[in-house]
């Protein structure tokens, strides 16, 4: 390797050192810093606004949020952290740091409980959103059926931990797509498992 080469490995090593430490309070505490970097500058104060109104505290100060000299922690795990947060911006229609939100926290989520209301409130992003956009009715078909692949975990897992929580909005939402789209068969498999797991409940 060349001089010039090894100074510029050595510099990106080291600035991106730097980046990777560059933010402090609850972005630190729950390794977000990469997701953080992902969001445009007005995603990343929305999510902050959120954190102030979430916290209700007179004195906040949204900088807190990730302030590299920050010290601000949460008592959530990150996927209920983004999950708390997608909720909130959900309400305030903003679809896409929503959607952004929710699948980082499929992503880090330990647990299918989580996982299943991170796709819940996507289909209903994609639900709301479908009537004037084509590619939202694919991706709400995918993210019915991606919800609907978990569920056999999830109620091994519900059994585990004593819960009983379990949104049947995928086949809802699923039925109504395909009765709409024509789509007979699809529609009488899934309104068979939709009448099996209500069943459960």
């Amino acid at each position: 390797m060349s001089f010039i080469n090894l100074f510029k490995t050595k510099n990106f090593e080291i600035g991106h050192g730097l980046s990777t430490r560059s933010y402090g309070g609850i972005i630190r505490q729950l390794n977000l810093e990469e997701f953080w970097r992902s969001l445009t500058d007005k995603e990343k104060n929305m999510v902050r606004n959120v954190c102030k109104r979430s916290y209700g505290l007179s004195g906040f100060k949204i900088d807190e949020v990730d302030s590299y000299e920050s010290s601000l922690t949460t008592r959530r795990e990150a996927s209920a952290f983004l999950l708390g947060i997608g909720i909130w911006t959900f309400e305030m229609e903003r679809y896409d740091l929503t959607e952004k939100l929710l699948l980082k926290a499929i992503e880090m989520s330990k647990n299918l409980a989580t996982v299943h209301r991170c796709y819940t409130w996507l289909i209903k992003i994609h639900d709301k959103l479908r009537l004037d956009n084509h590619r939202s009715v694919d991706e709400c078909i995918s993210y019915c059926k991606q919800d609907i692949a978990i569920l056999p975990l999830l109620f091994d897992e519900n059994e585990q931990h004593n819960r009983q929580h379990l949104n049947l909005i995928p086949f809802t939402v699923l039925m109504k797509i395909y009765n709409e789209l024509g789509y007979e068969h699809e529609y009488n498999e899934t309104e068979n498992l939709y009448q099996y797991y209500k069943s459960l409940i």
